[in-house]
């Protein structure tokens, strides 16, 4: 019998090509993941569930399968690449990790979780989640895969799993020199996890160390970029570590979605939409139409003005400044009402909303029904009723989440 040949073939699950690559492998998986994926989204109502027990349906549902085999096509990864060379002083990593399928797959996943549109920040989505990539998930199976076949080889087990390891090992072929790489990156010989004598030879390294010093590397990466991002200039105000942020933990889909929209820029304000096409040629476009003036025209000659100082529609001149959303912070309870600095920590159910008022300020409060005799084309400043009752309004898109900004504790 003739075996034909073939570009590629499936061996246990794994897809192999002829040129030994196994981005193959990783394409099939990234679609059976696709299909776990989408089979989750018709079944559950995110907005019955917290985003916490989401992640967990993403634990037990897609990853096992998105996971299979990964000991060994792990390595061909963009993030093993980053691990195991050491490329941790250069930027612009963090695209690096994202461009991965399978973590491609992840984003998308954290995005619908939280509400916001495909083109976000990763590194927010990643920081708000506390949720490092895959690849360092996955990076004690492969650690442990990799302890297993060297305990043969000390063993001299007559197998042939063994004798392949130990071609890799002779050769230096590019599976066990990446292997070798994030030992020497992120190595942990003679691990501290305690007394077991399975890590106590160099030739062994304990797995949940070595994944923890990948995820302190990918930490200051993070960390690093995130601050460098002039889009998360308001995020960076109100995010210091990497860890789940205490809004997700909110049971109300709608406002951890608002939250999130808010913290991570994706929303409709202007200081978003002056960031792209034909907007971002000029500053006039994230002027606050509200506080200055809706010309254009006007705007731009503004600009040519010297000392020219435009109010710029960005998220803390909505939540503490802008008149327009006056009747909006008046309404929340007393509770909520803070005045505090950006610097100073606040409860994730705290809110900037200005100076609170007082008592002799309380009788003073002013009726939202009632027109001002100085407003812009004499027009109330406050929202209509119809504003603020429709749910999916831009209005609604702009405020409902000033009640829950959440900022570390």
């Amino acid at each position: 019998m003739i075996i034909p040949s073939a570009k590629s073939y499936c061996y246990l699950g794994i897809t192999f090509s002829l040129s030994g690559s196994l981005k193959e492998a990783q394409k099939i998986l990234r679609q059976k993941g696709m299909r776990a994926y989408f089979s989750l989204k018709r079944l559950i109502d995110i907005s019955a569930i917290s985003r916490q027990a989401v992640f967990k349906l993403f634990d037990a549902l897609i990853l096992p399968v998105v996971s299979y085999g990964c000991q060994v096509w792990l390595t061909s990864t963009s993030a093993l690449d980053i691990l195991s060379t050491g490329t941790v002083g250069k930027m612009a990593l963090l695209s690096q990790f994202a461009k991965d399928g399978l973590e491609n797959l992840h984003l998308a996943f954290l995005k619908w979780s939280l509400g916001v549109n495909r083109k976000t920040s990763n590194a927010a989505v990643w920081g708000d989640t506390g949720r490092h990539p895959l690849a360092i998930t996955l990076l004690k199976q492969l650690i442990d895969y990799r302890n297993r076949l060297e305990r043969m080889d000390v063993q001299n087990a007559p197998n042939l799993v063994r004798a392949a390891y130990v071609e890799q090992k002779t050769l230096q072929l590019s599976w066990f020199k990446s292997v070798a790489g994030v030992l020497e990156v992120c190595g942990s010989a003679a691990s501290s996890e305690g007394n077991s004598a399975l890590y106590s030879t160099p030739l062994f390294d304990s797995p949940s160390r070595i994944r923890l010093n990948a995820s302190t590397i990918f930490n200051s990466i993070w960390d690093a970029e995130r601050i460098c991002n002039r889009k998360l200039g308001f995020y960076n105000s109100v995010k210091h570590q990497f860890e789940l942020e205490p809004y997700l933990k909110v049971t109300s889909f709608r406002l951890c979605k608002r939250t999130a929209q808010l913290r991570t820029s994706a929303h409709q304000l202007g200081i978003e939409k002056g960031r792209h096409g034909k907007l971002a040629l000029s500053q006039h476009h994230r002027a606050c139409k509200f506080c200055s003036t809706e010309d254009q025209d006007v705007l731009k000659n503004m600009l040519e003005l010297p000392f020219a100082d435009l109010i710029i529609e960005d998220e803390l001149h909505v939540l503490r400044e802008c008149p327009a959303y006056h009747t909006l912070r008046y309404l929340l309870p007393d509770d909520l009402r803070v005045h505090s600095s950006l610097t100073s920590p606040l409860s994730f159910t705290k809110v900037w909303c200005g100076e609170p008022p007082n008592s002799s300020q309380e009788s003073s409060r002013p009726d939202p029904t009632q027109k001002s005799p100085n407003s812009r084309q004499n027009q109330s400043i406050w929202p209509s009723e119809q504003e603020l009752g429709r749910p999916h309004s831009h209005f609604e898109l702009k405020t409902s989440c000033a009640p829950v900004l959440c900022v570390d504790t």
